[in-house]
């Protein structure tokens, strides 16, 4: 989240956009008001001062134009528009030679002074006082070079607008920019609050699902292996008591791939366990991808065997990865089960990477059954992902694919897959060559 700073000054902007064309408006109107007192306090001027006051009133408009359409900031346009209008009220006070018309006169430009910027605008006590300044001093220069005034009357007159211009005007000024200021920040606490609070939520949600989905392998996928080694252990000790070679072989072989199977199954129920307390060890060191690729293929060559898949490895020799190996291997043997899992019979599997500049590029693509696309942005979903049984009847959980995500991500990589039903699929991902920068998931370094 933005830091206060940055989220103050885009609600400042904000509050003075939608103050500003009142400001200007009631500026422009105050204009056309005076010409009204000049037509009674100074008949010979009005037209002179009126067609000025229009002047500035067009001013308005056009400077209200270029800050809807974010050409001026708020501060640069209240600039350009308050010094000519209180120039403009120093050159007809200049003119005007009563001490009565003076007095009003400075009257006027005080109130101007006090309502203009300070109860509509939201600006800082030194832009004020800054500005006030350099009206003050225009306005004693228009005194001193066009009127013959004396300096007592100067004073006298002129003090009622300083008093109002660098005092009062300032303090009401700095209470109100104050008082944005602390509605500001209760806001961005509330949202902030808000922010973690989401946050919080959805953690404890994932944390939820993470649960689930660990008791839904207790309580079916674990005890289902059990239960066939259980059974196929009994037909085992049947079979020796009756010397029965042919069938204590195939039992002792469903015996072995039901270990296997719960094998694999207890490694990523325990690795998904792991990303989920986010406290994955993160060991980086460099190694040859086509070694690590073969000795996964070497591991489910049974599996493969058994339902006479192809499968190929296309990786050139002395391709150097620098990544987790245990991570790495852990993807690739996923993806890799998966594959033979959803391919039939006779089918092939084709394992392939290649590298560019900055990335690696890892792919296993099959010949199975494909997936629907409905269903391609649910694999990576913890809360949507579910199992669906191999062509051979193969059991699981889902969560495979689950961890093949996190572990890319810390890698800070990208995981995809392409899929037509019935066609087969191609899943893929990539790591950056030189394994800098761990990714999302909390890792601690080894």
């Amino acid at each position: 989240m933005q830091d206060f700073s940055k989220y103050w000054q885009s609600d400042l902007n904000k509050i003075n956009r939608n103050l500003l064309p009142v400001f200007l408006i009631l500026s422009s109107v105050g204009i056309l008001l005076y010409s009204v007192v000049d037509y009674y306090l100074s008949p010979e001027h009005w037209l002179l001062f009126f067609f000025i006051r229009i002047l500035l009133s067009l001013e308005a408009v056009v400077l209200l134009f270029l800050n809807r359409r974010k050409v001026l900031s708020n501060l640069a346009t209240f600039y350009i528009f308050a010094i000519p209008v209180y120039i403009f009220f120093a050159f007809v006070a200049s003119l005007l030679l009563t001490n009565v018309q003076l007095l009003i006169w400075n009257l006027s430009v005080s109130v101007a002074a006090f309502l203009w910027p300070y109860t509509l605008l939201v600006i800082r006590c030194r832009h004020i006082i800054l500005l006030n300044s350099i009206f003050a001093i225009f306005f004693v220069l228009f005194y001193l070079m066009f009127s013959p005034i004396h300096y007592f009357d100067l004073l006298t007159y002129g003090g009622i607008f300083l008093i109002f211009s660098l005092i009062v005007s300032p303090f009401i000024g700095h209470s109100k920019y104050n008082s944005h200021y602390k509605n500001s920040k209760l806001k961005f606490d509330k949202e902030h609050i808000n922010l973690l609070l989401a946050e919080s939520n959805s953690k404890l949600s994932k944390m939820i699902i993470s649960k689930d989905k660990i008791l839904s392998v207790i309580a079916h996928d674990l005890i289902a292996p059990f239960s066939t080694l259980r059974g196929f252990s009994s037909l085992l000790i049947q079979d020796i008591k009756e010397n029965n070679t042919g069938e204590l072989l195939r039992d002792s072989q469903v015996i072995h791939d039901t270990l296997n199977q719960l094998y694999n199954l207890l490694q990523n129920l325990l690795k998904w366990a792991r990303t989920k307390v986010e406290t994955i060890t993160w060991n980086p060191i460099q190694f040859e991808l086509s070694g690590l690729i073969n000795k996964v293929v070497e591991m489910n060559i049974h599996q493969s065997n058994q339902k006479e898949i192809k499968v190929s490895v296309n990786v050139k020799k002395n391709l150097f990865l620098y990544a987790d190996q245990n991570m790495i291997e852990t993807v690739i043997r996923n993806l890799t089960n998966n594959a033979i899992k959803f391919t039939g019979e006779n089918g092939e599997i084709n394992i392939s990477a290649y590298q560019n500049e900055n990335d690696t590029f890892i792919s296993v693509k099959d010949t199975g059954v494909g997936i629907a696309q409905s269903q391609i942005n649910k694999l990576f979903d913890a809360q949507l992902a579910t199992s669906q049984l191999g062509t051979n009847k193969e059991e699981g959980v889902g969560l495979g694919l689950l961890i093949c995500k996190d572990y890319v991500e810390v890698h800070n990589g990208k995981i995809w897959v392409e899929s037509e039903l019935g066609k087969g699929s191609t899943f893929g991902f990539s790591i950056p060559s030189n394994g800098e920068n761990p990714g999302k998931q909390k890792v601690i370094p080894a």
